[in-house]
């Protein structure tokens, strides 16, 4: 018999990139390098050969990344959208110390501009008949990334237990079909009732044509359920954020559906009768992020985030198949989009 949406009553936790160090503490990496060389690490990406050998070995690269290190000389307008994205891509040339090519990207990215050093990955692709361009699928500033011969920080996270944020109170008794019971919250309810304030105003920050009871609900809901599974609330919030931007009637080109962006298949599994229903959507997504977790949860704490979060977007088989995160240019910027806001709700304190 299908699992439905329990009808009771918040594991993630700031992601702060430190440093280790030996003698002397290395500088904190930031998030966009640390992704950077995480995804240059799992691609196993081709890297330190002068681009003219890389040109010469072209069909052996065709489906490989590929890391090179230039100056931007110039951006060339944009002719054509992503199809997935529907954003506009725009070619920019990348001058390497012996060689130069051109790197599709999409427009926009604040680390292309002419004149800056960069390093990008980059896909070559598998029908290629010579290396004149790439698709890039990370890129940041030369200087934010650590000397070579410097052992890489790791990232310093906190434990991954929904006891950063407290436990969520129970559902309110409109959701749970009975009496309600006391909070279960460890904090006082004067700190539960405001955290609910801050968070509806939050969301509605986010979609004002939302009604007050739909944020409201909305809000309820995400703490419940993030409790429910040991999620930390403010890593749903931002993957609501980034799957969907709070619009509950939200259908993707790939037919994901309302707040958390739910697959057919996945509601199917679920016992989900009406994807577009708030309570059923954030419990099905709560539901599939937390599992995730728990899959990873015996490694690092940036690993167990950038893994599950790939699962989420490009499907568990995806990562299975790359071991690791796959080199999608979607994902990749999913994780990044997650990962900022998750981090700037720590850093401004969002409770």
């Amino acid at each position: 018999m299908k699992q439905q949406p329990p009808a009771t009553c918040a594991l993630w936790v700031l992601l702060v990139l430190g440093a280790c160090g030996g003698v002397r503490a290395a500088a904190p990496l930031s998030l966009e390098a640390q992704a950077y060389l995480d995804l240059r690490e799992r691609s196993q990406a081709v890297r330190g050969r002068p681009l003219a050998d890389l040109k010469r070995d072209v069909a052996k690269l065709r489906g490989r990344v590929i890391e090179l290190i230039g100056t931007i000389s110039g951006i060339a307008t944009p002719v054509e959208k992503d199809p997935k994205t529907g954003k506009a891509l725009a070619n920019f040339l990348l001058q390497t110390r012996d060689d130069s090519l051109f790197v599709e990207c999409l427009e926009g990215e604040p680390e292309v501009r002419v004149g800056n050093k960069v390093a990008v990955l980059g896909l070559v692709s598998p029908d290629a008949p010579s290396l004149y361009r790439v698709e890039m699928l990370a890129v940041v500033n030369a200087n934010a990334l650590p000397a070579e011969k410097e052992k890489r920080p790791e990232p310093s996270i906190p434990s991954l237990t929904a006891k950063a944020s407290g436990k969520a109170a129970a559902l309110p008794p409109e959701l749970r079909g009975g009496k309600a019971t006391a909070p279960r919250a460890r904090t006082p309810q004067a700190d539960a009732q405001r955290r609910e304030a801050v968070w509806n105003a939050w969301v509605a920050r986010q979609n004002p044509k939302l009604s007050a009871a739909e944020r409201s609900l909305i809000v309820k809901c995400v703490l419940a359920y993030a409790g429910m599974y040991g999620i930390d609330h403010r890593l749903v919030f931002a993957m609501i954020s980034a799957e969907s931007d709070f619009h509950p009637r939200s259908t993707s080109h790939k037919g994901a559906m309302g707040l958390t962006q739910l697959m057919p298949f996945t509601c199917k599994e679920y016992g989900i009768t009406d994807p577009y229903d708030i309570q059923q959507n954030i419990w099905g997504g709560c539901r599939e992020l937390g599992g995730y977790l728990r899959r990873y949860a015996g490694k690092p704490n940036y690993e167990q985030f950038a893994l599950s979060m790939a699962c989420y977007n490009a499907g568990s088989g995806a990562v299975r198949k790359y071991g690791g995160i796959p080199p999608y240019r979607e994902t990749i910027n999913y994780i990044k989009r997650v990962g900022k806001r998750f981090v700037k709700f720590h850093r401004e304190g969002y409770p």
